[in-house]
Order: structure tokens, then C-alpha cells, then sequence
């Protein structure tokens, strides 16, 4: 069985887990992994840094080097246990969830092709194109009722952080992506035009 590995890269809330889920929907979830990037940051105060003062939108916030080494594994074949992230506690928690051997891996993630060690792994390159205006108001809703943060802090930190670190690091990926989806659309509509590249690429 042919391992086939699709990476779905965009900005903070560009839409990137709905259309991975809608894309793992259409291939069969039975035969498809779904993960994100952010299971990989480090576990900074594992390391004995303090993560308040961690820019999380910087590439230096990932452990590419365990991502590209699960990726390798699965390609091959293999079974993972994967790392699970606590964006609460800002820890790597001592659960790992274990990936099995199949057919689809869809990876999602800021930064995915344009760095050295994944660059050569994906089969096929979606990137997300989406108005900075909405990526704001959707980290805004996500990060308060999910991460207990404020909206102030949320826009404070997209405005200091995330903004910058999307037109150095995140934004450069889109030059280099198969297909470009426009985030402030249905998904839905959008979903066929990837099938038939995921369909040719897999026949090459």
C-alpha cells in the first residue's frame, strides 16, 4: 500500500482543521490520519523556560526533527505514538496517541513547506489563503472559549506576534503549495478540486 501525505498549511485560523476534517471525511476516515503541527511544540517548561515568554509563531517553537522522523515512520509503514500538547498548561501531557499504519496522512500546520526537514515529505501541498481580518475574529472566538484567554490578549498577541511571524515564516509557503483554497469560502465547493490532485498525484 502506497502512503500518501498531504499537508494543509495556512495561517492562525485560516481554516486549516475544517478542511482537513472535511478532506478526511471525503477520503474515509478509516483509511486517513488527521494531526496537527502544534502537537509538536516543545515542551518549554519541560525544558525549564518560561512560556509566557515563548513566541509560539516562530518555527524555533517546533520540534521539527520528531515530526519528520513520525512522518518517515508512517510513510514506511510503521505505527507512532504521537506527542499531545496542552495549550493550557503549555506542556507536552504524558498521554501520546498512537497513529496506525494507513493509507492518508494529513498534516496541518503554520510552517510545513518551506522547512529543510518536511519539505520533501508531502505528496501534495494545500495552502489557505485567508483576510487577515477574519483569521483575528476566528482566533478571537477559538482562543477565549477554548484556551480561557481574553479578547484583548488574543488581538494583542496577533497584532505583536502572529502578524509578523505569518509574513516571514508563514506566508513564504504559499509559493510553494500545489493548490491554493481560499479560507473565506465553504470548504465544501473546494474539496473536489483537491480530490482530483490527490487522485493524479496518487497515479504518477
Amino acid at each position: 500500500m502506497k502512503i500518501f501525505n498531504i499537508g494543509i498549511c495556512g495561517g492562525s485560523a485560516s481554516g486549516k482543521t475544517t478542511l482537513a476534517g472535511y478532506l478526511a471525511e471525503a477520503l474515509g476516515k478509516k483509511n486517513t490520519n488527521h494531526f496537527s503541527l502544534d502537537n509538536y511544540y516543545h515542551d518549554f517548561v519541560y525544558l525549564g523556560l518560561d512560556p509566557v515568554k515563548i513566541n509560539y509563531d516562530h518555527p524555533d517553537s517546533i520540534d521539527f526533527t520528531s515530526l519528520a522522523f513520525d512522518l518517515n515512520q508512517l510513510k514506511a509503514g510503521n505505527s507512532v505514538d504521537i506527542p499531545v500538547y496542552d495549550f493550557n498548561t503549555h506542556t507536552r501531557t504524558a498521554i501520546r496517541k498512537n497513529l496506525s499504519c494507513k493509507r492518508y496522512i494529513i498534516v496541518e500546520g503554520l510552517f510545513l513547506f518551506n522547512m529543510p526537514l518536511l519539505a520533501s515529505l508531502f505528496d501534495v501541498k494545500i495552502y489557505i489563503d485567508t483576510p487577515e481580518e477574519v483569521r483575528l475574529a476566528r482566533r478571537i472566538a477559538r482562543d477565549t472559549k477554548e484556551r480561557n484567554r481574553s479578547p484583548q490578549s488574543v488581538n494583542d498577541q496577533f497584532r505583536q506576534y502572529v502578524c509578523p511571524m505569518h509574513r516571514k515564516f508563514v506566508h513564504p509557503n504559499r509559493a510553494l503549495a500545489d493548490r491554493i483554497i481560499n479560507g473565506n469560502k465553504v470548504f465544501t465547493g473546494q474539496i473536489h478540486e483537491i480530490l482530483k490532485l490527490i487522485q493524479w498525484r496518487s497515479e504518477i
